[in-house]
């Protein structure tokens, strides 16, 4: 589609990183892009937040470009 640009999406982290109940905060591009940008955050994997050693549950923002290649 060629398409660039950004989409803001929140999600809360849980305690073994999996990414849970991500939300579109700021669309970009389109239905499409925003599906994408939704799909791949499904996918990842995050590294578990800890408080006093132990894994904690977070609140997370993260901005996804959508860029081309040359």
């Amino acid at each position: 589609m060629r398409v660039t640009g950004e989409v803001v999406v929140e999600a809360i982290i849980r305690e073994d990183g999996v990414p849970y109940r991500p939300r579109v905060l700021k669309p970009g591009g389109g239905p499409a892009m925003q599906y994408e940008a939704l799909e791949a955050l499904r996918q990842w994997r995050f590294a578990p937040a800890k408080l006093e050693g132990k894994p904690v549950k977070v609140y997370y923002v993260i901005t996804i470009n959508f860029a081309l290649r040359r």
